[in-house]
């Protein structure tokens, strides 16, 4: 999303997100029926930012996972179904240890 416009996703139990991408920052309110947050801001953080204060905050082994394609899923939708999602990831994993 860039740019100041609105956009809203709509997700199971009618949970809509509601995003503007603002350069540094990324806004959202979240709506649940008829409740609605305040704007809430989140913040970019770097992987390297995050590694360094996980291992400053006492964790160890770390490692960044990505989602992989389930065989459930892969039957149900069929590979290219996924191709777009898999391509443009919108999360990692972070799997560590306590040290």
């Amino acid at each position: 999303m860039r740019g100041s416009s609105p956009c809203a996703i709509e997700l199971e139990a009618a949970l809509i997100v509601f995003a503007a991408r603002v350069p540094g920052h990324n806004y959202f309110s979240l709506r649940l029926g008829d409740t609605v947050t305040p704007r809430l801001t989140g913040i970019y953080w770097s992987l390297d930012t995050v590694a360094s204060a996980m291992e400053e905050a006492g964790f160890g082994d770390l490692r960044w996972v990505n989602s992989e394609l389930s065989e459930q899923g892969r039957a149900q939708y069929g590979a290219a179904f996924w191709d777009d999602f898999l391509r443009k990831l919108p999360h990692l994993f972070l799997e560590c240890t306590i040290a």
